[in-house]
């Protein structure tokens, strides 16, 4: 009896006694259910990253597109903005022709109108002298002529005639603005050779140096050039000689014997319309002008 007292206890005691293993089940369970909710939380972070990776590589790809588009439009302004320069630069310079034709045109004209004045002059003298002579009475009887007179000399062949230095100068300068340079040259050439010595002749040097600069033979232009800044120092072309000198001289490359010419421009002639145009050419080197501090 008393033994199955105890045996009865013993198994109530072993009924209410924990289980080890239970207890194990139930972290394992706990541990599971976490390993899923991570597994969860790192699938979402995975699925939020792809999305946000996706989102940067587009705004990347449309940046790129962005700076592409912007590369394009700088490279055409910048062809723009040469092919304008360019097209100005040209624009002056063939104005600065037209307004050179103007000022040979109007110093030939005063030239002729002060020849015109001399010879108005001179024929008011002859006339003075006619009428002189018209008021002395004649002489009462003419001097006889002998009769053995002097033997006539043969009529001498007519000697080519030159043209005038109007001629040759307005003949030249029309050439020159219409573009026939060779004709050109040749008739200031002739001018010199003619007339070499009248106030025009710097001028006809000078258009001969510019039928070669047209022609881009930048280095016979410096030749003549130098020709006017040597030997006809009051041409009315000095300034403009030493002008196209600099800009053949940056043509061929020389940029610092170039740069030399134009600031001598600026110098020697400062209020002329030649130092304007050496100024702005000097502003596109990027190099300062003599009156700059």
């Amino acid at each position: 009896m008393k033994k199955a007292v105890v045996y009865l206890f013993l198994f109530l005691a072993g009924l209410f006694q924990p289980d080890p293993l239970l207890a194990q089940r139930k972290e394992i369970i706990e541990l599971q259910t976490s390993v899923r909710l991570l597994q969860e939380q790192v699938r979402e972070l995975q699925r939020t990253l792809v999305e946000r990776t996706t989102q940067l590589q587009t705004l990347v790809e449309q940046a790129v597109d962005a700076a592409n588009r912007m590369r394009t439009t700088v490279a055409d302004l910048e062809r723009v903005v040469r092919e304008s320069q360019a097209n100005a630069d040209a624009r002056v310079d063939s104005l600065a022709l037209q307004v050179q034709a103007l000022r040979d045109s109007f110093d030939e004209t005063s030239l002729r109108i002060a020849k015109l004045a001399e010879q108005l002059a001179d024929a008011r003298g002859v006339l003075q002298s006619v009428d002189a002579r018209l008021t002395t009475p004649p002489p009462s009887a003419l001097p006889q002529q002998t009769a053995a007179g002097p033997a006539e000399t043969p009529a001498s062949a007519p000697a080519a005639q030159i043209p005038s230095a109007d001629t040759l100068y307005a003949a030249g300068l029309r050439d020159f603005t219409t573009g026939k340079y060779d004709l050109a040259r040749q008739q200031f050439a002739d001018y010199l050779k003619f007339y070499g010595e009248t106030p025009l002749a710097g001028n006809a040097q000078f258009y001969i140096g510019e039928t070669y600069y047209q022609q881009k033979d930048y280095q016979r232009a410096i030749s003549e050039y130098d020709i006017v800044l040597t030997r006809h120092p009051k041409s009315y072309k000095i300034a403009a000689a030493q002008l196209k000198k600099g800009y053949a001289l940056i043509e061929l490359n020389d940029r610092d014997a170039g740069i030399r010419s134009l600031r001598q421009v600026i110098r020697e002639h400062p209020n002329s319309e030649e130092a304007r145009l050496a100024q702005r050419r000097l502003e596109r080197l990027g190099v300062r002008s003599p009156g700059d501090n």
